[in-house]
């Protein structure tokens, strides 16, 4: 749940998702089954906001508030991927906290 409280965006995708869905893909595609350190989920919401600013000048989209940011969930993986350790140093179901990144 920490993830949708740090952008109104993931907290609308959540919504729109369901919270299993959500949950699952934050487990499998952002967190890997792991619980992830506050700084990192920070750090991966404010790259997300400045790459998603950047694409919406691109496109011509103004944006004035971070509720405006569209849901991405492309970006995010992309931006998951650059900034966090990668996938593949993770052992599969080592841990079962996979609530803490959802």
């Amino acid at each position: 749940m920490v993830l949708q409280q740090l952008l109104p965006t993931w907290r609308t995708a959540a919504q729109q998702m369901g919270d299993v869905a959500w949950s699952q893909f934050v487990r499998e595609r952002i967190s890997y089954g792991r619980a992830m350190p506050i700084g990192a989920l920070d750090s991966l919401a404010r790259l997300y906001v400045r790459r998603s600013v950047l694409i919406a000048r691109e496109t011509g989209l103004v944006t004035r508030r971070a509720e405006e940011l569209p849901w991405d969930a492309a970006l995010m993986e992309q931006v998951r991927t650059e900034l966090l350790v990668p996938r593949s140093t993770y052992t599969p179901g080592f841990s079962t906290d996979t609530e803490a990144a959802a």
